[in-house]
């Protein structure tokens, strides 16, 4: 395994960067190996926490579980309040209410509770006129930690970086600083990676590209909490998923659970659909039916389909494809975040 390591948003962050904690104060985290306390203790746990900017209420009693080892995806429209939650989680501003603890320690032990924890906020922001290697050296130098210069070659080559190592920040595109943050963070050899939208201004290699890195940092034991607006990639690497919406958490769980919840429809094709849509409609328990080109869809319990099946067989008409339906990924995140909220909480009390 490569070493790994990095600061949370680049030299030029928001708020104050702390020096890392010494290695006597560091838990032992799954990646290198070890059997510490945090080999069972969430790599997050916020509870109830709250932010307000004014008359504005940015964060609403957010209850947040990382466990290690998650690849974690944050979800919700914009203005929800998913950057004030991760800024609170990487320390840069603090909440008005709650408690957050990482690997088990409370955050308000400063460098304790962060050793081990890095990522970036928004776009990561680096000196326009150092080189890339210079910029992962000032990393490097604020965390005071002598094994950090030698994890920075390793992160660049990670990251896909190596041969504008020497090249200026500056003239980096938005994707290239995107990478660059990661490597960044990477320096810190990090247990936990925070990371908002990081294919954000990625060309469809550039996504294909970070996906894969973060399941290969997944791979390696790393826990990786992330937010994006891109449904397909959600599906593709996180475990589980929250969803936040206007300020509150709507759903948290794994998302095979949440699209379990939506299962129930089908889509039925026969030999004769305008006879097949009037035997629907004329049962009870057939619920949502609407006719398309590819069929004739529904819901219903599994019961109620079993007898239509043999009321359409008993009338002569050929039963070509029952097939069962779920909700997609985003059309549950538009339910939750667009639809009715009593109907969101039916489908995550379901889940």
């Amino acid at each position: 395994m490569q070493p790994r390591a990095g600061p949370i948003d680049g030299p030029k962050a928001t708020g104050h960067h702390e020096p890392r904690a010494t290695p006597a104060h560091r838990h032992v985290g799954p990646h290198n190996g070890g059997v510490g306390p945090d080999h069972a203790t969430a790599a997050i746990q916020a509870r109830s926490l709250r932010k307000t900017y004014g008359r504005v209420t940015a964060v609403d009693g957010v209850d947040l579980t990382v466990q290690a080892g998650d690849v974690y995806g944050f979800l919700g429209p914009n203005g929800a309040g998913k950057t004030t939650t991760l800024r609170m989680l990487l320390g840069l501003i603090k909440p008005e209410a709650g408690s957050i603890q990482l690997f088990g320690t409370p955050i308000e032990r400063g460098a304790a509770a962060r050793a081990g924890v890095a990522g970036f906020v928004e776009t990561p922001r680096f000196y326009p006129y150092l080189s890339a290697r210079k910029n992962l050296r000032l990393c490097a130098t604020y965390d005071r930690d002598p094994g950090a210069n030698a994890r920075i070659d390793p992160a660049l080559e990670l990251v896909d970086l190596p041969g504008r190592a020497d090249d200026k920040a500056g003239g980096f595109s938005y994707g290239m600083r995107q990478r660059l943050g990661i490597a960044a963070a990477l320096v810190r050899d990090p247990r936990l990676l925070i990371l908002d939208e990081p294919t954000l201004g990625l060309d469809p290699a550039g996504m294909r590209d970070m996906r894969q890195l973060v399941k290969r940092l997944s791979g390696e034991g790393i826990t990786i909490l992330l937010s994006s607006h891109v449904m397909g990639e959600v599906e593709d690497i996180c475990d589980r998923v929250a969803i936040i919406r206007s300020g509150s958490i709507v759903y948290e769980g794994t998302i095979a659970e949440l699209k379990s919840s939506s299962a129930g429809g089908y889509r039925l094709h026969t030999g004769d659909d305008a006879a097949a849509l009037a035997i629907l409609r004329s049962r009870d328990g057939v619920r949502g039916l609407s006719e398309t080109a590819e069929g004739l869809h529904f819901s219903a319990e599994a019961a109620v389909v079993e007898q239509l099946v043999a009321a359409l067989v008993g009338a002569g008409i050929g039963v070509r494809a029952v097939v069962p339906q779920g909700d997609s990924l985003e059309a549950l995140f538009f339910r939750f975040t667009e639809g009715d909220q009593d109907a969101a909480a039916t489908v995550a009390d379901t889940a």
